[in-house]
């Protein structure tokens, strides 16, 4: 028995069992939803909690100034980038880019697979924030930008749990035919599980769980819809690319391939990548 199958047996055991081990939320992002969720929550006190990070800090600052939700004037500071962003948006920003924490090991045999994973979602969120600039606005309004950004930044997150317990079959856990299988039987599976833990919204345990699940098409647009629109934009999906290309045209969230090419994509993507540099 080879070990990519007795890695796909190891996770069937223990999700029947319900003793996979799921990452938990970052702490600085479950402060921010405590914070967020408080009715008398305020910007100073969303404010002091992220500012306890360095790194989260200067990106929310770039979030700010991006074509998305940046006025012509550029912020240079935290207080005014939460002022700019709201309440009611940086909840979502900020859990959203304190999942890179989750994507960090020591095991040298993650991080590697860890790493990958993580370069493979930022490319994502930017091509999905390019996609969705190009998308009509009578649609687009249907849809809020910081929960887009969030989407994209937990659509893998499935993989994480997946990546730890391969760990112990050593070298092996190094190549993609070792890998594969297991991922796409149950990333989606697992991750719909992680989201639904830290008590997420519905529409992201669906992003969670059915992204990468090219069986599963709804009737209406999705953000599920959005984020495999950004994966054809930047070509890392290809085998299902006329399936979510003419789904996407007919709900009217796509016209033609020529909007990738755009200068309006261009600078969204660009805008969005920029966040994570």
């Amino acid at each position: 028995m080879n070990d990519g199958i007795k890695l796909i047996e190891l996770l069937t055991q223990k999700i029947e069992q319900d003793t996979l081990v799921l990452p938990t939320l970052p702490a600085i992002a479950m402060q921010v939803s405590d914070e967020a969720s408080n009715p008398d929550a305020t910007l100073n006190g969303m404010h002091d909690i992220i500012i306890k990070d360095p790194a989260l800090s200067a990106r929310i600052v770039k979030v700010a100034n991006t074509v998305h939700i940046g006025k012509t004037k550029p912020v240079t500071g935290l207080n005014r980038a939460i002022t700019r962003i709201g309440l009611k948006k940086i909840k979502n920003i900020a859990m959203g880019l304190a999942m890179e924490q989750l994507f960090e090991t020591d095991s040298p045999f993650t991080k590697v697979m860890m790493k990958r994973s993580w370069d493979n979602t930022v490319a994502v969120v930017g091509s999905t924030m390019g996609a969705f600039k190009t998308i009509d606005e009578n649609i687009k309004s249907e849809f809020c930008v910081d929960t887009l950004m969030l989407a994209a930044l937990i659509h893998n997150i499935g993989c994480l749990p997946i990546y730890k317990e391969a760990h112990i079959f050593g070298d092996a856990c190094y190549t993609q035919k070792f890998m594969q299988p297991a991922l796409e039987s149950f990333s989606g599976q697992i991750g719909g599980k992680v989201l639904s833990k830290w008590g997420f919204d519905p529409v992201l345990v669906e992003v969670a769980c059915k992204t990468n699940d090219f069986d599963y098409f709804t009737e209406y647009a999705s953000y599920v819809d959005i984020i495999r629109l950004g994966m054809v934009a930047d070509e890392r999906q290809r085998e299902h690319r006329s399936r979510i290309l003419s789904d996407a045209k007919e709900k009217g969230l796509f016209e033609s391939v020529s909007a990738f090419l755009s200068d309006e994509y261009m600078t969204a993507r660009s805008n969005a990548l920029s966040i994570f540099e």
